[in-house]
């Protein structure tokens, strides 16, 4: 009896060493591995149930992210329950910055780099049905970049060169998830149209209505979605050529409902550019505004650690262009780097906007989140059971990419 009691105890111990390993293990890889503070902030904070603890004598500039303009990085700890440590991490110092808050809707047009393929078909020849563009190897979500050493940029060039093929191999340069091959493509005669075809369909542009998150009086560049715009067919995100933002109105709800999601419904209040895309990412849209900035809606940016469970409150519009402040619950936080659209659970409390939208809805992606006169997050995700709960990004991920395209774009430092 004694022997089993012991095994028993032993088998105990083992699993629960196992299971304070892969705890461990787990929050070594899913927790950040730097963090900002701005300027006369405590370099030690909480982020339950983690504590960052700086080691300021430990400089470690190597290390530092520069997100904007950092101006010193320190190595600090970051322990669990203020007393297990888990790694070194940094702690980035930096300039205070405030951006303007918009909760705007906003249409957005964009053209591809290249086409994207989004669907493979076959071409009913003299020989039968035939798909030329499989025979190649090539799949939905391809991008198509070059055709006979020639960039591409639209479906009628693509078009016009396949028809004129006479049924010769054709030089494509592919990209796929983020790889290029070259393959040879030969189109076949189809039967009923006596044209030249390759069994593809593609897409060189995309259109749509989301809602602006902020503007930055200091770059003049603007922050959308807080996540990337993809294709509707094959649910890559589209690599972006060129891009524009314009003025964009609702004019209906389609409230959602455990199941189904709903929708704003806008449209294009006019067609003159108010700004320039330069970047499509998971994290957002990003380029730069053409109109002075009011200087109006100035909220700080907070850092993650600053993002607390609690009342917050969404900035977002449901009827024409004009937002609105709505209550909503900040339920809890993730630090998971490789989740950085899903880093806030929330659940609209407000009554009008419920009984409007049902809660979150299509539409709605980009609308900031305010607590304690800060901006912490932006919307980027529904739950399709129950539309009064979504996801946030966080938003010093976004101000941290727009400040990084930025510089980019303009080759400064600031």
């Amino acid at each position: 009896m004694k022997n089993i009691f012991k095994k028993f105890k032993n088998i105990i111990l083992l699993l629960s060493l196992l299971a304070v390993s892969i705890g461990f293990s787990y929050m070594y890889i899913y927790t950040p591995n730097d963090f900002i503070i701005s300027e006369g902030e405590s370099c030690s904070f909480n982020i339950f149930p983690f504590f960052v603890e700086s080691e300021k004598e430990r400089l470690c500039y190597s290390n530092c992210i520069n997100p904007c303009n950092i101006e010193k990085s320190y190595c600090a700890k970051l322990k669990f329950l203020n007393f297990f440590p888990i790694k070194t991490v940094s702690v980035n110092v930096a300039p205070k910055e405030e951006v303007e808050i918009c909760g705007t809707p906003f249409g957005i047009k964009i053209y591809t780099e290249g086409v994207m393929i989004i669907g493979i078909s076959e071409v009913y020849s003299k020989n039968g049905f035939v798909s030329p563009a499989k025979n190649c190897g090539l799949k939905k979500g391809d991008v198509l970049k070059k055709v006979n050493d020639k960039e591409i940029y639209n479906n009628e060039e693509l078009e016009k060169i396949i028809e004129n093929s006479e049924g010769n191999e054709i030089s494509l340069i592919v990209q796929r998830c983020g790889d290029i091959f070259e393959t040879l493509l030969k189109p076949v005669k189809s039967y009923d149209e006596e044209k030249y075809r390759a069994g593809i369909w593609v897409r060189d542009s995309s259109a749509g209505i989301g809602t602006l998150t902020f503007k930055n009086p200091k770059t003049k560049f603007f922050a959308g979605l807080g996540h990337g715009i993809c294709d509707v067919d094959t649910g890559n995100i589209i690599p972006l050529f060129r891009g524009e933002i314009v003025n964009a109105s609702i004019f209906e709800i389609k409230k959602g409902s455990a199941g189904v999601p709903g929708e704003l419904h806008g449209n294009f209040v006019d067609l003159q550019s108010k700004g320039k895309i330069f970047s499509n990412t998971e994290s957002g849209i990003y380029g730069k505004y053409f109109e002075e900035s009011k200087n109006e809606n100035l909220f700080s940016v907070a850092m993650k650690q600053n993002v607390k469970t609690g009342p917050a409150k969404l900035f977002t519009t449901v009827d024409g262009n004009v937002p609105k402040y709505y209550d909503i619950n900040i339920d809890s936080i993730n630090y998971n780097v490789n989740l950085p659209t899903k880093n806030i659970k929330i659940s609209v409390k407000d009554t009008e906007l419920l009984k409007k939208t049902g809660g979150i809805v299509q539409g709605m992606s980009g609308s900031p989140i305010i607590q304690n006169d800060m901006l912490v997050g932006a919307v980027t995700h529904v739950f399709v059971n129950n539309p009064s709960k979504g996801y946030g990004i966080f938003a010093e991920t976004m101000l941290t990419n727009s400040n990084k395209i930025f510089r980019s774009i303009t080759k400064l430092d600031y």
